[in-house]
């Protein structure tokens, strides 16, 4: 059976079905001994040891897109980085971390409200200019979210 790791807690993975069910799963030890480390998000093939109890073990990690150390995960279709307009600044490399892995990385500056006028739209145009995908937001007053939740359906 094939799923999707949705969930990585102490060696335990919980493998959705693709149709409707969870199951708990450990790891074969051929992935230690290979050193490979399920990560969430893994397109997997498992074996169900009880349907009644949702138990099972994965058997084989399907190739994978991609997949990043920090957060660990893998095959992402899109990251999201969300800041305060005000801590923009300090957080450069990570926006090049996710090209470089070649996961589409999007930009929301939220609390445009909480920043000096017009600053949150200077630092939109520089992000813009660099090749980005950039959203402004203020969450509390609901502007921008629309734009947002569509850019996350089926993501």
């Amino acid at each position: 059976m094939t799923g999707k790791i949705i969930k990585g807690i102490a060696g335990f993975y919980y493998v959705h079905d693709g149709v409707s069910k969870v199951y708990e799963c450990k790891a074969k030890g051929v992935f230690r001994n290979r050193k490979i480390k399920p990560l969430v998000g893994d397109n997997v093939e498992f074996d169900v040891l009880s349907e009644e109890q949702s138990l099972g073990n994965i058997v084989e990690i399907l190739p994978r897109e991609n997949s990043l150390i920090r957060p660990a995960v893998a095959n992402i279709d899109q990251a999201m980085i969300v800041f305060a307009v005000s801590t923009v600044l300090g957080h450069k490399g990570r926006f090049v971390f996710g090209y470089i892995q070649n996961v589409p990385v999007v930009i929301c500056f939220n609390k445009t409200d909480l920043g000096k006028e017009g600053e949150a739209e200077r630092l939109a145009g520089i992000y813009r200019d660099a090749g980005y995908d950039v959203h402004l937001s203020c969450a509390l007053a609901g502007e921008g979210m629309e734009a947002i939740h569509d850019l996350l359906r089926g993501k």
